[in-house]
Order: structure tokens, then sequence, then C-alpha cells
């Protein structure tokens, strides 16, 4: 609840008073899990600018990112056409967006030179650099801990990229416990809805129900399979 800070620790957060950016202390390290630094998974990537001949085109703005955990990615051909600006910058790869504005809903875009995504300087672009760790998870636990963080600005509140990529984050060690982490908790999070929603018992029944006919066919195969024996 309190701590004393030196006039270099507030200088390093860039003479910001702010309180989590002193009072914040990272998670404990499940056993058998790697840490990484933001700053050691991502980086920002140049986008090409909007050429002369292009006037219409698949445009990204903030609104568009996940507004949800799971819903990690989007494709390019989904986002609505419109006319350019010559403001805008241009990707023709798959790419992390993250938002400038607000909450940073780091979102995997999928574009491609047939399908160019462009967007303003609301957005900034990142791309995963390894293979180390599983790209949704690696988004989950980026939008997760970022949550944390304080917001500066005063009209337009943000998150500073540069809290962002001194965070640390955790994993488990190999690939394939990630992505099995990350089926959990994908799994979790239905479950959590469906209680919210009322569908819990619901989901049941229909589970009870599909058991029951799984069992009765089961009874009439072996039913079958002994006459066809005799």
């Amino acid at each position: 609840y309190v701590r004393k800070v030196s006039i270099d620790d507030v200088r390093e957060n860039g003479y910001s008073l702010v309180p989590p950016k002193y009072l914040m202390e990272d998670e404990a390290i499940p056993e058998g899990y790697v840490s990484y630094r933001v700053s050691d998974l991502i980086s920002s990537v140049k986008a090409e600018s909007v050429s002369l001949n292009e006037t219409r085109g698949h445009i990204l703005n903030p609104a568009n990112l996940s507004k949800t955990a799971f819903a990690y990615e989007i494709e390019s051909k989904t986002l609505n056409k419109d006319e350019l600006k010559a403001v805008f910058s241009k990707m023709s790869e798959p790419f992390i967006a993250v938002s400038k504005v607000g909450a940073l809903r780091p979102t995997l875009v999928q574009a491609d030179t047939y399908s160019p995504v462009y967007f303003s300087n609301s957005i900034a672009a990142y791309k995963l650099d390894g293979e180390q760790v599983y790209l949704p998870l690696f988004l989950y636990e980026l939008r997760r801990r970022s949550e944390a963080l304080p917001e500066i600005g005063v009209t337009i509140r943000r998150i500073s990229m540069k809290d962002v990529m001194e965070l640390t984050l955790h994993f488990p060690a190999t690939l394939d416990e990630q992505k099995s982490l990350y089926a959990r908790l994908e799994n979790q999070d239905k479950l959590a809805k469906a209680r919210e929603l009322g569908l819990e018992e619901i989901i049941a029944s229909q589970k009870r129900d599909y058991i029951n006919m799984l069992r009765s066919r089961k009874h009439d195969v072996d039913n079958w399979l002994g006459a066809a024996k005799t």
C-alpha cells in the first residue's frame, strides 16, 4: 500500500506519479513456466504508405479490434471498404494491431498482398518475434496483464506502450503445453458465460441426453452383433 521511491525511480517512469507504476507487483511464476519480457517477444513493424493510385481499401479502426479475449483475430475481408486518406498506413502481411486509444485490445489481423489493411495513427502494428510462445495465448496474456497498467493522458486516455514492453509474461515451457492451457482457458470462459446466461443446467441436460443416446445405440449394436454371431 505504501512505497518509498527515489528520484531515480520517478525519472525512469517518465516523471509520472501514477500509483500503479510503483505499487504493481509481478505475478508469481508457476512451476515449470518460462518468463519473457514483452519487448523480447514483439517488435514494431514499419507500415507502407498509401500510393497515389489507391483510392479505396479495407480500413481498420480501434473499434474493430477484438472486444473479447478469445476472439483474437480478424480477417481483412471482414473490414468495411472506404475511401483512403494520405495519412493512412498500410499492411500487406499478418500483424498484431494495438489501439493507441484506451485499452490496447491486441488483435491478430490477417492481411495479405491481395487484401491489404489500412489504418490511421490511432493503431500501432507489431509482429511476434520467434516461435517460443503460442500467439493466441500471448495475446490473451498481453490483454490480461495490460488491463492492470495505469492509463495516461487527460482528454484521450491510453496505456503507454513503454509500460507494456516492460511487462513480464509467464508461459508453460513448451508450445504443446501452451496450446493446452489456452484451450482450457477458452473452455472455462465458455462455461462462465453459460452460467451467466443460465445455460449451465441446459448444457448438463444435453450432455446427459447425449450419453444416454450413446448407451442406447451401443445396446442395440450389441444385440445386433449377438444375433449375427448366432
